[in-house]
């Protein structure tokens, strides 16, 4: 009887089809990742979150050009439960296509110049700080980790060399097809399937900092009376494009669908620090960058970006200065509005404190506008891949805000004096997420009620039994004396 308690709480606890991770990261370090946890002794990997790219990977005890980054490198030799991804074997819909010493492997150059090379493994995955102090053999640990393909980095060039973070989590939407290997949304949608769970996640971005659900979204973490908008993207391209039919400033348009969506149109990407667009459109979109109040500082260029400098005993507050600029107004399909905010959108500028910019910069190469983690900030983006949807909700994604209720002045305070810090791994214990870590603590408590119920069961009726016993007593002797 109490195994099956015990087992029915356990049932209850952790049907939980929302995993919710913590985001780390701002635009001074210039991206986000989360904490992941591989093989059989749970080896901690820091990983940005791309929703342009499609591999995961990360460096190995092997390698021998990678750079200094915050996690020890994957050695797969102290896993056990490793295993090489053979040539010609297929996983999910993927075959392995290119082998190289008789192991699968991959090479990747990026846009900006970086180049990633390796090649394929397999191992058990989980992502989730609340996980690093327990074991392997955890039975919240066995529920929730997965078996899924990992890239061993041997080989890192420029911003990979350089970076903080230890590798990059692909999330695009060509995961699980011919083109790409499962990535660690597509494994658990596998194991989870059938309950609530959906092939999809979401990036919640604040100025410091946030939070990643996969499975569907945290409602919990968002405001009474939210209001949710959602739009197609293009499922034949590699990465999420969505159709903007225009820019606005104030309802009037300043830039139109033919400007925006010219050459490979429009598409978020979380791996991206800034905003970007062909010269024309950037044009267009940073002459409306203007302040708009007598208390005004002087226009500034710094980096290529226009910038305006920030003075507290002039302009009262970050909140008010932030009001001086545009909002903008993408308008996107079934009439949903995206507002891009100043509150959100104005970036410091590199070795300042106080000099805010319009992150707006010229891409090179064919035309496209890439929406970047500037212009995540401050909505909960759902990826949703069964739907082929991306989903839109305004929430307030800083930890730093969810937790302690900090104003933004507290938030901006916090950023200004983050830029002397080293920009490493901020790490949070009181954070109140719906978190599944409070799951094993909270099993533990219903097991020792139960065993505590049980057991005031059995003395109360030895107890019982006693007080019969000793009333029995009592009459003999009350005889004896009569007699």
């Amino acid at each position: 009887m109490l195994i099956i308690l015990y087992l029915f709480s356990l049932a209850i606890c952790y049907d939980d089809p929302i995993h919710t991770s913590i985001i780390y990261g701002d635009s001074d370090q210039g991206y986000y990742y989360v904490n992941i946890f591989v093989g059989e002794h749970k080896q901690k990997q820091s990983l940005i979150l791309d929703t342009a790219s499609s591999i995961t990977t990360f460096p190995c005890v092997d390698c021998k050009s990678c750079g200094t980054h915050i996690d020890s490198f994957y050695n797969y030799k102290n896993s056990q439960t490793h295993k090489q991804v053979k040539c010609d074997q297929i996983i999910g819909e993927k075959q392995c296509d290119k082998c190289l010493n008789n192991r699968c492997s991959f090479q990747i150059s990026y846009a900006e110049g970086s180049r990633l090379a390796g090649y394929f493994l397999q191992d058990w995955l989980i992502m989730g700080d609340e996980f690093e102090n327990l074991n392997q053999s955890d039975e919240i640990v066995k529920l929730e980790q997965v078996l899924s393909v990992i890239g061993c980095t041997t080989l890192e060039t420029n911003l990979f060399f350089t970076q903080k973070a230890n590798g990059i989590m692909g999330l695009s939407p060509k995961t699980n097809t011919e083109f790409s290997f499962p990535n660690y949304i597509d494994d658990l949608y596998e194991k989870e399937k059938g309950k609530e769970f959906q092939k999809m996640f979401s990036i919640c971005i604040g100025r410091k900092d946030g939070y990643m659900t996969i499975g569907q979204y945290d409602f919990n973490r968002h405001q009474n009376n939210s209001q949710y908008y959602k739009v197609k993207y293009n499922h034949e391209t590699d990465v999420y494009k969505i159709n903007v039919n225009s820019i606005k400033i104030d309802n009037k348009i300043i830039a139109d669908h033919n400007l925006i969506n010219l050459g490979q149109g429009a598409f978020i990407d979380s791996g991206s620090t800034l905003a970007y667009g062909s010269p024309k459109l950037s044009e267009k979109l940073t002459q409306q960058f203007n302040c708009q109040n007598e208390n005004c500082p002087d226009l500034q260029y710094l980096e290529g970006l226009n910038c305006y400098q920030y003075i507290p005993e002039k302009h009262e507050n970050f909140s008010n200065f932030a009001s001086y600029f545009p909002t903008y107004q993408f308008e996107l399909d079934n009439n949903f509005t995206f507002n891009w905010k100043p509150i959100n959108y104005l970036i410091l500028a590199v070795n300042t404190s106080d000099r805010y910019c319009f992150p707006l910069a010229v891409i090179p190469g064919a035309s496209r506008m890439i929406l970047g983690q500037v212009w995540m900030r401050n909505w909960d983006i759902g990826f949703n891949k069964q739907t082929q949807e991306i989903l839109f909700v305004e929430n307030n994604c800083s930890n730093y805000k969810v937790n302690h209720q900090f104003t933004e002045e507290d938030i901006i305070l916090l950023e200004q004096q983050s830029l002397k810090k080293n920009n490493g791994r901020r790490v949070y214990k009181d954070l109140n997420l719906k978190e599944k870590y409070n799951t094993f603590s909270e099993t533990l408590y219903a097991f020792v009620m139960i065993v505590l119920i049980i057991f005031l069961y059995y003395l109360f009726s030895f107890l019982l039994k006693l007080k019969k016993k000793y009333g029995k007593y009592q009459t003999i002797q009350e005889i004896s004396s009569q007699e």
